[in-house]
């Protein structure tokens, strides 16, 4: 079967998709790796001399990412959806793209974060978008299994087709 391309995901999704990121980011990844490393409240005042605060708070969560795009092709926020990011040609990244997509996310991050809005193409790529070649397409769901539901058919002895006379 031959399935349709998928489109690009239009800014209001991407952008829906970035707040459930964001929420994913602070309230799962955070605290979760800040309790898996056993900081303590007070190691917060001073982040820059606690090498487990920064790896609770960009380290562990940036592997997360990144595994989220090579195991998912998407991240939590744009999973829920329904998007998915590809290659411009509609193909799956490879390592190579996913390297090069994360490494731009740098630069969109130096630029106050700006660069994450996708608003840099009619196709609403984001900075680090454009500069790996990939964009967010929006993807229809896919049904489980293949399986679809169909309606029993067969007759029962109380549906037959014999006509009781009284």
């Amino acid at each position: 079967m031959n399935e349709p391309k998928p489109e690009f995901a239009s800014f209001a999704k991407q952008m829906q998709a970035g707040f459930l990121d964001w929420m994913t980011y602070l309230c799962v990844y955070i605290p979760g790796a800040l309790l898996l490393l056993n900081v303590h409240m007070y190691d917060l005042f001073f982040p820059l001399l606690h090498f487990k605060v920064y790896l609770a708070v960009v380290i562990i969560p940036s592997i997360l990412t990144v595994v989220w795009w090579i195991q998912m092709r998407s991240t939590p926020g744009k999973l829920l959806r329904n998007l998915q990011i590809l290659r411009l040609d509609g193909k799956p990244m490879t390592n190579t793209d996913v390297t090069i997509r994360f490494i731009c996310m740098g630069f969109s991050t130096l630029m106050f974060g700006m660069g994450f809005l996708p608003a840099f193409s009619n196709k609403h790529q984001s900075l680090h978008d454009l500069l790996a070649g990939t964009a967010v397409f929006h993807v229809k769901p896919k049904a489980k299994h293949g399986k679809a539901l169909r309606k029993d058919t067969r007759s029962t002895p109380d549906t037959s087709d014999e006509i009781l006379i009284q």
